[in-house]
Parts: structure tokens; sequence; C-alpha cells
């Protein structure tokens, strides 16, 4: 049976565009999950940047979070 997860990414309050989810890899391993995202959105400093990703389950239980520290806005 396959589950299906839910990823949804955070962004402060000044966001003037969604961040949009452009890959996900996930790969198990030894019973655990490894989740690599790739998220695009236009951060433009620390007033306006998308700070992390939730993976969620289909019942929108937290299964985990990915906080992003710091803007990338020239990555």
């Amino acid at each position: 049976m396959k589950h299906f997860l839910a990823f949804i990414l955070l962004a402060t309050a000044a966001q003037a565009e969604a961040p949009q989810i452009t890959k996900v890899t996930a790969i198990e391993l030894g019973g655990t999950w490894r989740f690599d995202v790739s998220i695009l959105h236009p951060d433009t400093g620390w007033d306006h940047y998308a700070d992390g990703w939730r993976v969620l389950d289909m019942n929108g239980n937290e299964l985990g979070l990915r906080v992003l520290a710091h803007p990338h806005e020239n990555e």
C-alpha cells in the first residue's frame, strides 16, 4: 500500500508569492525516511524568504519539520 505525504512550505509574513515545490525525493533507510526537497521562492533577504517545510501524513499529522535558518536569495 502506498502512503501519500503532503509538504507544507512556510514563508515569512511579508510573502508576496507562495513557495513552489519543484522536486521531492523520498528514500527509506533502515526503517526511517529521508526527504530531499527543492523549493522555488523569490527570497529577497531576511524580511522575505521561505523559512521551512513540513512533511504531513494524509490526516494532517506532522511527521517532520525542516527549518531553513536563513534566506537563499542567491541560490
